[in-house]
């Protein structure tokens, strides 16, 4: 195997999931190659949109067409642990957030 890929329809949307690629065939970025012909299939099964998910590494820039921001959040209970849960939440978003800038 080369590249494989995992995602989910909706209707007319792609949503790519979870793309894996051999490293034995890496010099040939399989990975790319096979999202070129996803592309370029989608239109004929009536794929209007692919999503490529959250994150800009380099591929998605590639081929990318747009970019929407993504925002993350969560509903809770007015309790003090719902409260101390989403404390903890946000300081972990926070933290990855600053960890993703700087890399």
């Amino acid at each position: 195997w080369a590249a494989l890929h995992f995602g989910l329809r909706a209707d007319n949307v792609l949503h790519s999931a979870f793309p894996v690629f051999n490293r034995e065939f890496g010099r040939f970025s399989p990975g790319l190659v096979l999202l070129a012909k996803i592309i370029r299939e989608a239109p004929g099964r009536g794929i209007d949109e692919i999503d490529l998910s959250e994150g800009t590494t380099g591929y998605k820039r590639l081929f990318a067409t747009e970019i929407y921001p993504i925002y993350r959040g969560v509903w809770h209970r007015a309790t003090v642990r719902g409260i101390a849960y989403r404390a903890w939440l946000s300081a972990l978003w926070r933290l990855q957030g600053l960890r993703k800038r700087r890399s």
